[in-house]
């Protein structure tokens, strides 16, 4: 109620001006963010990005206790949010499992490669749950060779052989190491991602500017895919 009657203040009619705190997920923020901030600022002049890069868990927390007024996230295709709270899918996002072309590895199915051990994000990372799961489900323990934050350093490392990697395709068609790593097609373990927007109901004249920033990072991933 708080949140609702600070947002009423705004004009919904006005240019937005001021603060527009928005959350982007780790695992894109490499990919997108530049350009996409960069066309806001151009668009609404008037506006102060503040950016928070984290993992979708913890972005919708701070979303949750008004610590941001919106925020991209990396989920499945159905979500139910908090009242107070709307979210729009705005398009899957490919997750793809690689490996170092060096390793030679001929792998059809996750039990004949997880023994490889993973370079993946720290705990919190809704791709790593994901795998973690799965291994689960199979009886498979998780082997962590490298927990690092960024696509691209983990990209780099998969090159080294160091381990099997889990990146969105779009970070992976714009790595300079993209030649020298391959996607494992694996009939038991195929992510099914989707990027959302979501934010709290009442935003007044702060909706449009999201909108747009939305749809900026999503063109982003097109152009790298």
């Amino acid at each position: 109620m708080r949140r609702k009657k600070l947002y009423s203040l705004l004009d919904p009619e006005g240019e937005p001006r001021g603060a527009l705190r928005l959350g982007v997920p780790q695992s894109l923020s490499e990919i997108a963010l530049p350009a996409a901030l960069s066309a806001l600022s151009q668009q609404f002049p008037g506006l102060s990005p503040q950016i928070t890069c984290g993992w979708s868990g913890q972005l919708q927390r701070r979303l949750e206790n008004g610590e941001l007024d919106g925020m991209l996230a990396m989920g499945p295709a159905q979500q139910s949010f908090a009242e107070g709270y709307s979210g729009r899918l705005l398009c899957p996002l490919e997750v793809v499992p690689i490996v170092g072309r060096r390793l030679n590895l001929r792998a059809s199915s996750l039990r004949e490669c997880a023994e490889r051990g993973w370079i993946l994000n720290p705990d919190g990372c809704g791709l790593r749950a994901g795998l973690i799961r799965e291994l689960q489900s199979q009886g498979l323990r998780l082997t962590l060779n490298v927990e690092s934050a960024g696509a691209q350093l983990q990209i780099a490392l998969v090159a080294q052989g160091l381990g099997l990697g889990l990146v969105p395709r779009a970070a992976l068609a714009s790595s300079p190491w993209r030649d020298e790593v391959a996607v494992l097609s694996l009939s038991d373990f195929q992510p099914a991602v989707s990027l959302w927007l979501i934010h709290a109901q009442y935003l007044a004249n702060l909706q449009p500017p999201l909108a747009f920033f939305a749809s900026k990072v999503m063109q982003q991933l097109t152009v790298s895919d």
